[in-house]
């Protein structure tokens, strides 16, 4: 905790004599000259929280062969000494959260009657101020706001998805400027009340389940802290417990978030100011940006994702082959291409992959089929792509999709070691081959999780 001492000088004066009562003090004798004790500082005598040792000088007036000097206090926390000219008062810490004051007695005994005249100061001792740890390990007030609007792709039960990026510097196009720090909510909402300006609802979002999207939640695999390191890389801590509450106050929007990451930190994130969401995948009016070439992936990662249960124990399942690098958190970085194959297969609660041969020539729904390539208009001027289909990808915002409908992935081996080829044509009649030999998990079964897709910004797999 940080410690600032603080020094009061409000004086409590209370009587407190123990070697010089009040009840004590004597009458001199007849025409003898009283004594007086003159303290050389006639203001209360201040000590430091952390205590120490003052000298406090005085004289006497009138002193008498044989007077004698003693000090006294009732309070535990000092230590007194006295000579014939000054008090030495020595003072424990002061560990309490105000500060205390004690009377000092100073007593001069004179006389063959042993008379007495007294003296009194105030030790006030300084409380430590004990700022209070803060309430939260990272306090951030963002300046800047990004945000794009999925439209309902992404929503397992139509549910409307938004991706709002808080930020202390502002984005660099497409990309974050080195040493920027940003929070990032992967939001479900209802659907916007005004589709030319579309925004979340206002209301308060809890963090979500994995791979769920909950109308009023916020995602846990997706929303997180970032921070851009100076060589290009990010890194991500991510969300365990959450809370957004997102409102409206004249022409602002607010922002306020109460959040715990995965290593147990507390944050608090506040943003005030316009916001504006753009849409994702609105190209050409309307239209994907189409793919006019062959691809050949060789791809080095794969992923499966449960996507549905499409009853007689088939399973559906999205798989995901890509030949680019990923950075730390699973997100690739482009240029490169990702093939997304929409297959059914026999459903194994372990997650394994039936060997055989996928192709569209199969009821659709049957194990071993193929659903094809196809978009969709989520919103006006908004398409997506969904079933089995290609992306080359030349940067974060930019990449061409080409959807499949013919063709066939064979998979041989076992859990652990699959040997997976992929022969397709694209509507455009362009070829896309790809191979995969690796290991390769269904994840998430049972639980729903939306297919990995190029519009999700970071295009994780």
């Amino acid at each position: 905790m940080n410690r600032t001492l603080i020094y009061v000088f409000t004086a409590v004066m209370t009587a407190l004599f123990i070697g010089c009562r009040p009840d004590e003090e004597k009458e001199p004798d007849a025409g003898m000259l009283v004594p007086e004790i003159v303290l050389d500082n006639e203001s209360d005598v201040n000590m430091p929280a952390e205590g120490g040792k003052i000298s406090v000088p005085f004289h006497i007036v009138n002193q008498y062969d044989g007077g004698k000097v003693s000090a006294d206090s009732e309070s535990d926390w000092l230590s007194l000494s006295c000579s014939e000219s000054e008090v030495s008062v020595e003072a424990v810490p002061n560990t309490e959260t105000s500060a205390r004051t004690a009377v000092v007695s100073v007593c001069y005994t004179y006389g063959e009657a042993g008379d007495t005249v007294m003296a009194h100061f105030d030790v006030i001792q300084a409380a430590e101020e004990w700022q209070e740890d803060p309430e939260y390990d990272y306090e951030f007030e963002a300046a800047y706001f990004s945000g794009t609007y999925f439209g309902n792709i992404y929503g397992q039960n139509g549910e409307y998805c938004f991706d709002a990026y808080l930020m202390d510097k502002p984005m660099d196009g497409d990309y974050f400027e080195a040493g920027t720090t940003a929070y990032l909510f992967d939001i479900f909402t209802t659907a916007p009340g005004d589709s030319k300006n579309p925004r979340p609802a206002p209301g308060v979002y809890t963090l979500g389940e994995l791979y769920a999207t909950v109308s009023m939640t916020f995602t846990p695999d997706l929303s997180c802290r970032m921070y851009q390191n100076e060589d290009g890389s990010v890194t991500r801590v991510m969300l365990s417990e959450g809370t957004l509450i997102i409102s409206e106050e004249g022409g602002s929007v607010l922002f306020e978030a109460f959040l715990t990451d995965e290593d147990g930190k507390t944050h608090h994130v506040t943003y005030s100011g316009p916001t504006e969401y753009v849409s994702d995948g609105v190209v050409g009016g309307g239209e994907l940006d189409v793919l006019e070439s062959d691809l050949d992936i060789q791809a080095g990662i794969a992923d499966a994702s449960w996507l549905a249960d499409a009853g007689n124990d088939v399973m559906e399942v999205n798989i995901a082959f890509t030949d680019m690098d990923t950075d730390e958190a699973g997100y690739v970085i482009p240029p490169g291409s990702i093939l997304y194959v929409d297959a059914y297969m026999p459903f194994d609660e372990n997650g394994m992959i039936a060997p055989g041969t996928y192709d569209f020539s199969h009821q659709q729904g049957e194990a071993f089929s193929l659903y094809p390539g196809d978009s969709q208009e989520v919103m006006a001027g908004l398409v997506m792509p969904f079933g089995t289909y290609a992306d080359y990808m030349v940067t974060d915002s930019q990449s061409y999709t080409g959807l499949i409908r013919q063709g066939s992935m064979t998979v041989s081996g076992s859990a652990g070691s699959y040997t997976i080829e992929c022969s397709f044509t694209t509507v455009e009649d362009y070829s896309v081959k790809c191979s995969y030999s690796g290991d390769l998990t269904v994840h998430n079964i049972p639980v729903v999780h939306r297919p990995a897709d190029r519009h999700h910004v970071l295009r994780r797999l």
